[in-house]
Order: structure tokens, then sequence, then C-alpha cells
């Protein structure tokens, strides 16, 4: 059973909900960013590799990437995404597909999905904006047994900002509230929380800017904590 108290949230409480679809989409596809394309491919590749009957996509934003799901391969996707607007043109996007999809706007921290169901849990680029350590814990209660935590997380930039410059105005209010996490640190709360890492990749686009790609997988029964 899923669970999300958070089905309207406050525009006021957190800025992604004042970015526009059109905005946020300008942004992470423009010749500053070039992230849509790259956070694509890792999620195919994610697919590929685990090859999961059951996924849930954390921060799934309009559905980047749901475009690889085969539904030969995986029969459910899960998207969770805090603006409606987003979740909205995801759903619309793949309307005709032969695979399950259920889409929740809600804020992480209020939403709950049916323990053990999932083979593959993804977070791209969305530990810089919650709470890490919920996150994990919410990952590794939903994972099935040997359940894989993928994950993309941003790293320091040159340029001291980590938000890309693409002339994109409304995206300027994450700035502040963007928390970068450490490979390290965020591979100790996995390790904690009973996942052990599998697999580690640093990527650079042509724009300078630097992504860890992390993969986790849940600790076999016995060894966890």
């Amino acid at each position: 059973m899923t669970t999300a108290e958070d089905a309207s949230p406050d525009a006021s409480q957190n800025p992604w909900l004042s970015i526009s679809a059109e905005d946020y989409e300008a942004h992470m596809g423009a010749a500053g960013a070039q992230q849509l394309k790259f956070l694509s491919e890792v999620f195919k590749n994610h697919l590929d590799e685990v090859r999961p009957e059951t996924v849930a996509v954390l921060g799934c934003a309009t559905g980047n990437g749901f475009e690889h799901v085969q539904a030969k391969v995986t029969n459910l996707v899960v998207g969770i995404d805090i603006n409606p607007e987003y979740v909205d043109i995801a759903r619309d996007r793949f309307r005709e597909r032969s695979w399950n999809l259920q889409l929740f706007c809600s804020d992480i921290k209020n939403i709950e999905l049916e323990p053990r169901s999932f083979d593959l849990v993804s977070c791209a680029l969305f530990f810089e904006h919650v709470e890490p350590s919920l996150v994990v814990a919410k990952a590794h209660r939903w994972l099935k047994a040997r359940g894989v935590l993928s994950t993309v997380i941003q790293l320091p930039s040159d340029t001291g900002k980590s938000v890309s410059d693409t002339g994109i105005e409304s995206i300027k209010v994450l700035e502040p509230v963007t928390k970068l996490v450490a490979p390290d640190t965020l591979t100790e709360l996995a390790e904690s929380a009973g996942f052990q890492l599998e697999k580690a990749a640093t990527t650079t686009l042509e724009t300078g800017k630097s992504f860890r790609v992390l993969t986790y997988r849940m600790k076999s029964q016995g060894t966890g904590p």
C-alpha cells in the first residue's frame, strides 16, 4: 500500500514548486548544463544492469529516462516528485505504454511505499535537496532482498556554484538550498543502513561539472545492521 500525506505541497515551503516544467527542462537540457541526456543514459544503464521487475524513481520530475523502460523486463515504475506539474507531464508523456506507471505528487518525507517491493530505487540529483539519511532508510525499507539503490550526486565545481548558469532565472532559487553530499558521506550512510557499495564512477560533462554515480546493493540477509 502507498500512502502520501502531502498531496498538495505548499509552494512557500519548497523552491522546486516555483520552477515550471518548461524552465526545468530548458535548464537541464541547456548547453550550460547538459544534464538531461546524461541522467537519461545513467538510468538506462542501471535498468540494463539490474533488469528490475519493479522500479521506484525518487524525484522523477517529468519522466526523463522513462523511455528506456522495457515492458518485457519491467512491469512497474513508481515515480515520486514534489512538483504537481512535473508529475502531470510525466503521466501524459507516458500514457501510451505497455508497463504499469504509478505517479505520486508528494514530499519524500510524507510518502510510504510497500516494503520489500522494489528491485531498483533510483535517485538522480536528489540527495542534494533532501535529508540523505531519511531517503537511504526508506530505500532500504522499500527494496527487496539484494535490491539496488542507484544514485547520481553532484561534485563540487571550480566555480563554487552548485547550480549551473544557463540564463533560466527561476532556477536560481535553488542555489542557496542545494546541499552537496560527499560520496564518502553517502556511502557511510548507506553502509550503516544495510547496503554495500557495488560500483562507483565519476563523469565530467563538457560543461566542467562532475558527478559521482554510485550503486549500492542490499546486503545479504544476516549481514545488515
